[in-house]
């Protein structure tokens, strides 16, 4: 009979030590620390058992268990590249837990089918405990046993962690596409994590993981739910000229002109000056932004590096006014930074019922336009609705309980370390998305 295939597979409780001792002391010296771990208390029964089970061993130091570790192990798996191990993360731990756990070791996830109430009933009263987002982010050092990575194959893992209450669902990617319909191009290693999954959402390919041995320690977290808006102040414009030649730069690097057969010069030419800003749009409007609109939105977002979700080019987005989808020369607008007109998360519905006379929801040019002028917006885990884009349907493979009658807006997030156009599942408010919005006032 073959023994294990690597040291965390062993049966030997002291060979499990040394492996974990090992690979902490080499992740130490990344991060400029020490992670001293403390003997295996899996005796070799214990182990064994584990391995008939299809569950392993893993270890999580308690400086990496919290919702700021996160970041952390970001530094130590670099592949990682989710908006969910950021700096300054809003997914919150339901509690912090350190030390030794186990958890299943199967490439799909194991719970399939179950919906959020239906795990914390599996997990109550002494029953097994389910990894929070960071102990599932060790759960790498399977690759190290077997080569694959959890729920490679396209199966999500709901885990103890959460954004606005609701348990967030993950998946790491593997060499080989998922097996999903969409022909989705994977990045190896990559985290993904869905914030939209609903509490009564359930399908084939949805489960969870889950330890049978209590944390060597845990605490209650110390959440922080929502990004503090003050910290990302609105970019000051001093210069309409400037910012004008700075943003068609942008455009001219990314190939915009090529595209229209247009030389550097006649692109600029073509390009609308920036009109300076109503008075009345003081403190609601504060970013001035060119928009093309000679090439459709799926083409400028090739140009501008940005994935359409899931690869679904068939997807048709339409405008809720038409008034502000048949303008086909460039123009500029002023356009709401993040968090300024509406502070606090809004659901999209909401957001196009406050808005005043004087507002105009974005449309999908006018997203890649706000991205190319702000990049970083979606590289630091803050999102943006086009609030004149929206779905009708069209849901995820399997997922149930969801209303016909719903519209979803389309949505750029962060996914596989670069932009991507989606739409978010539910029109609901969500804490790392605002509405992109401008007024209504034009400049050609």
């Amino acid at each position: 009979m073959p023994g294990p295939s690597h040291p965390i597979d062993d049966h030997d409780p002291a060979v499990v030590t040394r492996a974990f001792r090992e690979i902490w002391r080499a992740r130490g010296e990344q991060l400029g620390a020490e992670f001293p771990v403390p003997d295996c208390p899996y005796s070799a029964a214990e182990l064994a058992g584990l391995a008939r089970q299809r569950r392993r061993p893993g270890y999580l130091p308690a400086g990496l268990a919290t919702q700021d570790g996160r970041a952390l192990l970001a530094t130590l798996f670099p592949a990682l590249c989710s908006w969910a191990a950021v700096e300054d993360s809003v997914v919150v731990n339901d509690r912090d837990a350190w030390g030794w756990f186990d958890y299943e070791t199967d490439v799909e996830a194991p719970h399939a089918g179950t919906a959020q109430n239906e795990l914390l009933d599996v997990t109550a009263d002494g029953g097994p405990t389910l990894l929070t987002l960071n102990q599932y982010i060790v759960g790498h050092d399977t690759l190290l046993a077997t080569g694959r990575y959890l729920d490679e194959g396209g199966t999500w893992s709901r885990v103890a962690s959460r954004i606005d209450g609701r348990m967030v669902s993950c998946r790491l990617d593997g060499p080989a596409p998922p097996d999903d319909p969409y022909g989705e191009q994977p990045e190896p290693g990559s985290l993904l994590v869905a914030y939209d999954l609903g509490a009564t959402d359930r399908g084939p390919t949805t489960g969870a993981r889950s330890s049978t041995r209590g944390p060597s320690g845990d605490r209650p977290a110390t959440p922080r739910t929502t990004y503090d808006v003050g910290r990302f102040p609105t970019p000051i414009v001093h210069d309409l000229g400037q910012r004008r030649r700075d943003l068609v730069g942008r455009y001219l690097e990314l190939g915009f002109h090529r595209r229209l057969g247009m030389s550097e010069d006649d692109y600029k030419r073509s390009m609308p000056a920036l009109s300076a800003r109503p008075a009345s749009y003081a403190g609601r409007f504060e970013v001035p932004l060119p928009v093309e609109t000679r090439i459709d939105w799926r083409t400028q977002a090739e140009l501008a590096g940005i994935a359409i979700g899931g690869g679904r080019l068939d997807l048709d987005y339409v405008p809720l006014d038409a008034r502000w989808s048949q303008m086909g020369e460039p123009y500029s607008a002023w356009f709401a930074w993040w968090g300024a007109r509406f502070p606090d998360a809004i659901a999209p519905d909401e957001a196009r019922a406050a808005l005043a006379p004087d507002e105009a929801g974005a449309d999908l040019r006018e997203l890649v336009a706000m991205h190319v002028a702000h990049p970083e917006l979606v590289a630091e885990g803050r999102y943006f609705e086009p609030l004149n884009a929206v779905l009708d349907g069209s849901y995820a493979t399997g997922l149930t309980g969801f209303d016909d009658d719903i519209l979803r807006t389309a949505c750029l997030y962060w996914w596989r370390g670069r932009p991507e156009i989606g739409a978010n599942l539910r029109p609901k408010a969500i804490s790392i998305c605002r509405p992109l919005l401008r007024g209504a006032a034009v400049g050609r």
